[in-house]
């Protein structure tokens, strides 16, 4: 599902600006692509079901891969996937 969902390009912005928002991007996504991770292994474990929480998580991710394509957005928003984690978690 998430796998294929083509990542829109980072295309405003000076070249090292590029590179740097895209080395951002892709670790917010890596981050929040392990908390999805944690929370299916902790469903297992406990079997409790944390579906709505993945859900939000994955959301999250496909946001963050479609929104953005100006290089400033990300360096300003560095720590977005905290952000969002951080709100998913909260939410009931």
């Amino acid at each position: 599902m998430l796998g294929d969902l083509k990542m829109v390009q980072i295309t405003i912005g000076t070249e090292k600006q590029i590179a740097w928002a895209n080395e951002i991007r892709n670790t917010s996504i890596a981050n929040m692509e392990k908390e999805a991770t944690y929370f299916k292994e902790r469903a297992i474990r406990e079997n409790y079901d944390y579906s709505v929480i993945i859900g939000r998580i994955e959301k999250g991710i496909e946001e963050l891969k479609t929104v953005e394509k100006d290089a400033k957005f990300w360096i300003e928003h560095k720590n977005l996937d905290g952000a969002y984690l951080q709100r998913i978690k909260r939410a009931k």
